[in-house]
């Protein structure tokens, strides 16, 4: 009688274990693809991330190099106006503003308007 009750048993417990198993593998199968998909978005995001951060290195670097351009450039004509007016060699006393004080390498670069000829009273 015994060997009856426990293939009785072994019939609705096995298929219940079975049904349980396979909800909990179907349960499991759409987490995986939940975070595959999840993975998938992240991977994205991260590579535009990545692309946007290349795209500012880039600018970085051209900017760096215009920057380096410019300084330069404007050292040259600080050595122009050093060559040509040794160091200064003002004549506004004569005839204001005079090419030394208005030259672009001169390092105080007073410009040729009324505002720059005006004395501070400070």
């Amino acid at each position: 009688m015994s060997d009856i009750v426990e293939r009785l048993k072994a019939n609705i417990v096995a298929p219940t274990l079975l049904s349980d198993a396979a909800d909990t593998i179907e349960s499991l199968r759409q987490q995986l693809s939940q975070r595959e998909e999840e993975l998938k978005k992240e991977e994205l995001l991260c590579n535009d991330i990545f692309k946007s951060r290349e795209a500012l290195r880039e600018e970085l670097d051209r900017l760096r190099r215009e920057l380096s351009a410019v300084k330069q450039k404007l050292e040259a004509t600080e050595r122009e106006w050093d060559e040509m007016y040794d160091g200064g060699n003002c004549s506004c006393h004569i005839n204001p503003p005079c090419d030394s004080c208005t030259h672009e390498g001169n390092p105080i670069g007073l410009e040729e308007t009324d505002e720059a000829w005006e004395p501070d009273n400070e």
